[in-house]
């Protein structure tokens, strides 16, 4: 796709989504919270020129998390040297591939964040106990949502800086799948700032910085920059309560979203029992069972 094809596909997007998904009170968008866009922050632009991302220019890191790798890495190169950071490791479960610029000192844990730590997923408990200053590029291909739901508001500040990429945010066949998207930025703003957002069509590019670091000037938050990448979260979007209802909905969405969350980890449990189980009777039938 040509970067005509892109950039206009982008502003039909941001279009209907402003026209359908915003509420306006007396001619004025109303922003959720969540989606608010802090201004005054140093931001830079890294990566390649096809695909960068943008961050705050904040130095003081003590360990980088690349979850996801990418065909070019040349972000994770230069966010290292740029900013300082020695010790690093990837997570990713198809470390095999071949990726552009991959940093020569960085180790590759060969499994997928997720909110559960087993032999597939990792939920990054052991960084968050060994590190104060992280800085953590995220793409977990959905994992993400669940994996900020899981984690405790304490650990999670033990990350300096964010870069998530929310995969297909407006993708919600379920209410439950929405509420927890909501639930995890609602989340996310209680302990960082969300210092730039970039809504493509699909997924939802946000970069969030600890609150302890502050804006360069004082300034309001940027709500119209907000609502240019306000994505519609499908189902949520259309059938959400008006203003003044919306504390009642958070009940319903925080126990609405538990109860999917519990269905996840119980069908994953499961699938986890019958891989065991089928692991023991493949060892009675050769007759390795209780060999070491």
């Amino acid at each position: 796709m040509s970067a005509n094809n892109s950039s206009n596909h982008d502003a039909s997007s941001m279009e209907s989504t402003q026209n359908t998904y915003i509420r306006y009170n007396d001619g004025n968008a109303i922003i959720p919270e969540h989606f608010s866009v802090v201004n005054g922050y140093d931001l830079v632009r890294v990566g390649t020129s096809a695909n960068p991302y943008t961050i705050v220019n904040e130095t003081g890191y003590d360990y980088y998390i690349l979850a996801g790798i990418e065909p070019n890495e040349t972000f994770s190169s230069l966010i290292m040297q740029k900013l300082n950071i020695e010790r690093c490791c990837a997570v990713d479960n198809t470390p095999s591939k071949i990726s552009l610029n991959f940093p020569e000192n960085m180790k590759i844990l060969n499994k997928r964040v997720g909110f559960r730590n087993d032999k597939q997923y990792d939920n990054l408990g052991y960084f968050v106990e060994k590190y104060n200053n992280m800085f953590l590029k995220l793409n977990g291909d959905g994992e993400e949502y669940l994996w900020v739901l899981a984690i405790p508001p304490e650990l999670l500040l033990k990350f300096k800086q964010v870069v998530i990429v929310f995969n297909e945010v407006n993708i919600n066949p379920t209410q439950a799948r929405a509420n927890n998207k909501i639930r995890c930025f609602q989340k996310l703003i209680t302990t960082h700032n969300i210092a730039f957002m970039k809504y493509t069509g699909t997924n939802l590019i946000i970069t969030y910085i600890r609150k302890d670091v502050n804006p360069l000037t004082e300034n309001d938050t940027k709500e119209d920059e907000a609502a240019k990448v306000y994505p519609d979260l499908g189902w949520y979007a259309r059938h959400s309560p008006h203003k003044t209802d919306i504390e009642a909905a958070r009940i319903q969405a925080e126990a609405e979203a538990e109860a999917e969350a519990s269905r996840i980890r119980a069908e994953a449990e499961a699938e986890a029992e019958e891989l065991r189980q089928q692991h023991l009777s493949h060892q009675e039938d050769d007759g390795t069972a209780g060999n070491v």
